[in-house]
């Protein structure tokens, strides 16, 4: 019995990368040497650890895998008992043509996104580092190092926007979108210029849509401020470090005196005035973790978030073990999924990555920055990938050329891309998941492997809670 398969959709999927004429019955199938599989309660995750693409099977199509392998199609179609095995495999991109292969379709898709990179396309949302200072004085804070205690005056805020749009006008004349992020360390110093250029945005760009967010710590928002974010519609973001012992354990002043008190009260702000905060970001490290239990989840509930990000400290190293962190955030998404809450970090990067993502059907990196689709730029009109980054990639001016090959964007994006990554990334069980980690811990080379071990196996404990309850697939 010979199944009924459509040679020219199979030829059509490869076509990027294989010529037409290559694609017929007597064409052979490998299996790809990037297949792993996780075991998760009796079914079997099956991955490609460069392009993702998991597929979750039970005990006898796990067992069959191999049968596949090196086969011609016509062989795989004469195959009545495991034609439907292989049609999947085929469709995820783990069972490939020869002589197509994994990094073969890692160098096409990286050439083709390249490609809208010195385009212009690549590039997304502007950051606008309109204060490159903070009135705490967080140890933990990542961008730490990206406080040069500059101020961003409204006519260089003005000439960015400029510069940006014409950018964008140039490059992507359809793009009707105008996507901003005031920043970086806390914009509420410099709150003026933040809602003027704001108001320029609308006023000289009446062609865009505009969507803004601004990350602050609140403690400087006045009733002015709330109403004006509130009348904007600009998102607005906000840290507390866990119940009030918690917060003030890390989150503190310059003088070291605590910071709940003056966060909760603006949070009351807003609530009253109709715009409540709906999400909270935590940072955990050795000083409040033991404050960040299930009641503080209860108090999330109470509150009415609607989301709750968690993240252990990004640089510097805890004293908890990788299990005891894994095991406190699996403990902790299933309580608060429990709870109808959001819960993610960055540690869930990786795991939503390989589970939603592939260079096969779109870019992705472990962040849109480490892409190049975020340009942030500070008071002297300096270019930055990351808005909490130090490394600055090119001026403002000469954007134009560093988009272009052999130029410094070109090239922070061309290292970043899957399958251009070095050792230890390189070969990784997730590659293509974690994409070469958050560039802020890559600046810190004694947290590199520590992370690396963390990302992996929070992810694959991830991997484990989410198919543990899947029905086979095959």
């Amino acid at each position: 019995m010979v199944h009924t398969v459509d040679l020219p959709a199979i030829t059509q999927t490869f076509s990027p990368y294989l010529p037409k004429e290559d694609i017929h019955w007597d064409t052979r199938f490998a299996l790809q040497k990037e297949l792993r599989i996780i075991e998760c309660d009796g079914n079997f995750v099956l991955y490609n650890t460069v392009l993702n693409n998991p597929i979750v099977l039970n005990q006898n199509a796990r067992n069959a895998v191999s049968e596949l392998d090196q086969k011609t199609l016509r062989e795989l179609a004469q195959d009545p008992e495991h034609w439907e095995l292989a049609e999947l495999l085929i469709e995820a991109f783990h069972l490939l043509p020869v002589p197509l292969n994994t990094r073969r379709i890692c160098a096409v898709k990286n050439a083709e996104y390249l490609r809208s990179v010195a385009d212009g396309r690549s590039i997304k949302m502007l950051d606008l580092r309109l204060s490159e200072a903070c009135n705490f004085g967080c140890p933990h804070c990542i961008a730490h190092d990206a406080n040069k205690s500059r101020i961003m005056s409204l006519d260089t805020a003005k000439s960015i926007v400029d510069t940006y749009i014409a950018f964008l006008q140039k490059h992507q004349p359809d793009n009707r979108k105008l996507s901003l992020h005031y920043g970086n360390c806390e914009p509420l110093m410099n709150f003026k210029v933040l809602q003027s250029v704001h108001e320029y945005c609308l006023a000289c760009y009446p062609e865009y849509e505009v969507e803004a967010a601004v990350n602050t710590n609140l403690s400087l928002l006045t009733e002015e401020m709330a109403e004006y974010f509130t009348k904007s519609g600009i998102a607005v973001y906000t840290s507390l470090d866990g119940p009030p012992a918690g917060n003030d354990a890390i989150r503190v002043y310059r003088d070291g005196r605590g910071t709940y008190a003056s966060i909760w009260e603006k949070m009351e702000m807003l609530r009253k005035m109709g715009n409540p905060i709906l999400g909270i970001s935590v940072t955990i490290n050795d000083k409040n973790f033991r404050y960040i239990d299930d009641n503080f989840i209860d108090w999330c509930a109470d509150q009415g978030y609607l989301s709750v990000a968690y993240d252990f400290d990004l640089i510097h190293c805890l004293s908890l073990s990788t299990e005891q962190q894994v095991e406190f955030l699996a403990h902790n998404w299933q309580a608060f999924t429990a709870r109808g809450i959001e819960f993610f970090g960055t540690w869930e990067t990786p795991f939503l990555n390989f589970s939603n993502e592939s260079i096969v059907e779109d870019r992705h990196g472990f962040c849109k920055a480490a892409i190049g689709r975020n340009l942030s730029v500070d008071s002297l009109q300096n270019v930055y990938l990351c808005g909490f980054h130090d490394d600055q990639v090119c001026s403002l001016n000469d954007l134009e050329a560093a988009i272009k090959p052999g130029g410094s964007f070109y090239q922070r994006i061309e290292e970043r891309l899957v399958g251009n990554l070095p050792s230890p990334c390189l070969g990784c069980i997730f590659e293509g998941a974690c994409n070469g980690q958050c560039l802020i811990t890559g600046k810190h080379p004694e947290k590199l492997l520590p992370q690396c071990e963390f990302y992996q196996k929070m992810t694959e404990a991830m991997i484990r809670i989410n198919a543990s309850d899947e029905e086979d697939d095959a």
